[in-house]
C-alpha cells in the first residue's frame, strides 16, 4: 500500500472515529436526566421522619407513642401480606390472559378475590385508625382528624404543604 493511500485511510477512520464520539457525547448531553434510585438509606430516613411525624404532629406521650410504634408494626405486617396476595394474584391473572386458551371464569373469580383483598386493605386501614384514636386525647383527636383530611387531598398539595411544614420547622 503506498503512503498516499495510508494516509487516506488513516483520515477515515479518524473521522469515522470523531462522529462516533460526538454522537455519544451527543447522547450523554441531550438525554434526560435519569432520576437517582431510592437508596436503603434514604428509605431508612424516611420511614423514621414518617414515624417520628405523627408522634410530633400529635405530640404522642411515651405510652401513646410505644403503642403507635407495635401497632403500626403489626400493621405494615398484616398491609404486606395483602399487598403480597394481591400482587400474586395479579400475576396469575396476567399468566392467565397470555395463555393460548385463557378462561375468563378463572380470570373473573381471581379479578373478584381482588376486591375481597382490596375491601380488606381498607378495613384494616380504618381498624388501624380507629383503634390509634381510641389512644388519644381530644385535643390529638382533632390534629389526627386534621392530618386524616389532609391525607385524603391532591398529592401535590400534601408535597406542598409537607415542604411548608418543614420550613416552618427550620424557623
Amino acid at each position: 500500500m503506498d503512503l498516499a493511500k495510508k494516509y487516506r485511510v488513516l483520515i477515515w477512520v479518524s473521522l469515522l472515529l470523531l462522529v462516533v464520539n460526538l454522537v455519544t457525547l451527543a447522547t450523554i448531553w441531550f438525554r434526560p436526566p435519569i432520576p437517582p434510585a431510592i437508596t436503603e438509606p434514604v428509605r431508612e430516613s424516611r420511614a423514621k421522619f414518617q414515624r417520628g411525624a405523627l408522634v410530633k404532629e400529635l405530640q404522642l406521650n411515651t405510652e401513646q407513642a410505644e403503642f403507635y410504634q407495635t401497632s403500626r408494626k403489626k400493621h405494615f405486617k398484616e398491609m404486606r401480606k395483602l399487598k403480597h396476595e394481591i400482587g400474586r394474584t395479579k400475576i396469575l391473572i396476567h399468566e392467565e390472559i397470555f395463555s393460548e386458551n385463557p378462561d375468563t371464569t378463572k380470570i373473573n373469580q381471581w379479578i373478584d378475590s381482588i376486591g375481597v383483598l382490596n375491601i380488606q386493605f381498607e378495613r384494616n386501614n380504618y381498624r388501624h385508625f380507629l383503634q390509634l384514636k381510641t389512644h388519644l386525647d381530644e385535643k390529638q383527636i382533632d390534629r389526627f382528624k386534621q392530618l386524616m383530611r389532609e391525607s385524603f387531598d391532591d398529592p401535590e398539595n400534601n408535597q406542598r404543604r409537607e415542604h411548608h411544614r418543614n420550613e416552618n420547622s427550620k424557623e
